[in-house]
């Protein structure tokens, strides 16, 4: 089934780039376009297999016969998202609801340590 990757996600996953299990995940969408764009996005966001599956659901979802009105993400939310996980060296999701400007961040920790330090970082705790 891999062999059925466009070429580009082929050579992702010779380099070790994309895994077997999110190329598999992938598969599941039938356009090359957006497959191409969900590859782009788990190898940017460093997504785990089941994140993949998640994402390639909303795909599915998005060219349905009975799609919603289709919802634009801004960029800038994504780059924040990136920053926000370098300096912090964690997961971090922020999430707007039906694209409205307001939302939420999450930011995953390890333990009470953890979570202390990134209070720290955030400047939270003294």
């Amino acid at each position: 089934r891999l062999m059925k990757l466009p070429e580009k996600e082929l050579k992702m996953l010779e380099q070790g780039t994309l895994s077997a299990g999110h190329a598999r995940a992938l598969l599941s969408i039938e356009d090359e376009e957006k497959l191409h764009e969900a590859a782009k996005i788990v190898i940017e966001k460093k997504l785990s297999v089941r994140e993949t599956e998640k994402l390639v659901k909303k795909f599915s979802a998005k060219g349905s016969a009975a799609a919603k009105k289709p919802v634009t993400r801004n960029s800038f939310y994504d780059e924040v998202e990136l920053t926000l996980k370098e300096s912090l060296g964690r997961r971090i999701r922020v999430l707007t609801p039906g694209g409205k400007p307001s939302g939420t961040i999450e930011i995953s920790f390890f333990d009470k340590d953890d979570l202390e330090r990134i209070a720290k970082v955030l400047g939270g705790l003294e």
